[in-house]
């Protein structure tokens, strides 16, 4: 596996399980297949950044009971992800698997939504991102598990009426069936979270606010800086 780096810290969003503030060892993957304009973690964009490693050199690194896989784009290395959480459980923990939405988990191999789960991007128009993204995403979304989360990146009005559209195809509206939607702001956009809170409470019983807590405890963090 190409991996950038391995630490611990806590997760600052949504996870499918304890959610923002939940102790997690972070392994973060090389390789991205978009360029996301508001993207803190541009490093990690080559497939051959960082160093290769194996899964067994990574195990003993993995120090919490949470280990949350991150980008880049972990699954365009879909088959070693999906060896690492297998080894990972079976050594007695939990997964959340970080995803752009561009590309389609290969669920039935990896184990079950009680211990693994995908947290699922929605980049929205304010994102930059490319034109063969949304059928990619309605490809990839069809294959979460009640027990996955969606998170939708809101940078504007418009966002938002594209989220609802979106919503209305994958969900059938704004019901609780499927995976779990979520909603946060693109950090330092001009949509803040209080519109975004008002905008839920009107249109999504079932929806949740997703706050980048990282941002907030250490906002001058530096991309090369993981916390």
């Amino acid at each position: 596996m190409r991996i950038i780096s391995i630490f611990d810290s806590i997760d600052g969003e949504v996870n499918g399980f304890q959610g923002p503030g939940q102790v997690s060892t972070f392994v973060r993957l090389a390789g991205c297949n978009l360029r996301c304009n508001y993207c803190d973690t541009s490093g990690s964009w080559p497939i051959d950044a960082g160093k290769s490693i194996t899964i067994e050199q990574i195990l003993p690194q993995l120090h919490q009971h949470h280990i949350t896989i991150t980008g880049g784009e972990p699954l365009l290395q879909q088959e070693e992800v999906a060896a690492l959480c297998r080894a990972v459980v079976e050594s007695g923990r939990i997964v959340s698997i970080e995803t752009n939405g561009s590309v389609t988990p290969k669920v039935i191999n990896y184990p079950s939504a009680t211990v693994v789960r995908f947290v699922m991007d929605f980049k929205s128009k304010s994102s930059g991102r490319p034109d063969w993204y949304c059928s990619a995403f309605l490809s990839a979304v069809s294959h979460l598990r009640p027990e996955d989360v969606v998170k939708f990146v809101i940078g504007s009005v418009a966002d938002l009426t594209e989220v609802s559209e979106i919503i209305r195809e994958v969900w059938g509206g704004y019901n609780k069936t499927g995976p779990r939607r979520t909603y946060g702001i693109i950090h330092g956009s001009s949509y803040t979270d209080q519109k975004l809170v008002e905008w839920i409470l009107s249109n999504d019983p079932y929806g949740q606010l997703n706050i980048q807590l990282h941002k907030i405890l250490w906002p001058n963090c530096k991309e090369k800086e993981e916390r």
